[in-house]
């Protein structure tokens, strides 16, 4: 009996000089960021995912101490693992979503792009929202026929949310405006506008299809559209290109009236 007491507490010992629980590693660390002793928690973070590299639950730790240090270069190789050893946790979506911030911070928008394929394959359910994001930035790195590749069949899709519509309806209109293609772009700003009327991004469709109609010479129409943003945030900018197209010699208008009607073809409406 009194060797097995012994054998227990030089177990109790070894067990105690060797890798912490994680569970109690995590309790520790968790409460020593709650009262602001953050030096103290990161260590412990690190300890854990030192010590329980191969658990799955050190994927959210690797988020938090990402978080913390706030630094780019060290969250970069942090997210990093997670996507690579936990693609498909809620902490791997984290990770990829965060990647993709930082690269895009950077200007690298392939990468970003990436980043929302692979989000896109791991997490369908989401598939949507990540295609949007994939097309904004297919249109930072100026491949704006590839940002409209994923956007194009949303719009027969049935079902989709009617925010993800309208973010999707959005971009699609922006990739034509921002590769310079006018008359493309006139057509789908227009019927974004009509299709989402109140929508937030309604005043800046607006200012950009004002930009297309000036561009083609047709001032008139131009400032009629500016002066139906009425919603823009900053007047000062709606009176600035109103102050504009009458220096380019646009005749003097005296009311709100609605912008030229939507040529045939443009849809949005496949998927409602």
């Amino acid at each position: 009996m009194k060797q097995f007491l012994f054998i227990l507490a030089v177990l109790v010992f070894i067990s105690g000089c060797g890798p912490g629980d994680f569970e109690t590693l995590s309790k520790k660390a968790d409460e020593n960021l709650g009262v602001g002793n953050i030096e103290s928690a990161l260590k412990i973070y690190e300890r854990i995912v030192s010590e329980h590299s191969e658990d799955p639950k050190s994927a959210a730790v690797c988020i938090q101490i990402a978080k913390i240090k706030n630094n780019d270069a060290m969250a970069l190789n942090l997210y990093e693992r997670v996507m690579q050893k936990y693609p498909m946790t809620p902490s791997g979506r984290i990770a990829f979503e965060q990647h993709a911030r930082i690269m895009e911070s950077r200007g690298d928008f392939d990468a970003a792009a990436g980043n929302m394929i692979s989000l896109m394959k791991y997490f369908p359910e989401k598939k949507d929202i990540y295609a949007v994001l994939l097309a904004g930035f297919y249109i930072a790195a100026k491949k704006y026929p590839e940002a409209r590749m994923e956007i194009a069949p949303m719009f027969k899709k049935k079902g989709l949310s009617e925010d993800i519509l309208e973010a999707a309806a959005f971009t699609y209109a922006e990739s034509y405006f921002i590769e310079g293609k006018i008359s493309e772009a006139k057509v789908w700003l227009q019927t974004f506008i009509r299709e989402f009327p109140k929508s937030k991004l309604a005043a800046e469709a607006r200012l950009h299809l004002a930009t297309t109609l000036e561009e083609m010479g047709k001032l008139g129409a131009a400032k009629r559209v500016i002066l139906s943003a009425d919603e823009y945030p900053n007047q000062g900018v709606l009176d600035a290109r109103i102050s504009s197209i009458d220096d380019r010699g646009a005749r003097p208008v005296k009311s709100k009236i609605e912008e030229p009607k939507t040529e045939k073809g443009a849809d949005f409406n496949g998927s409602r």
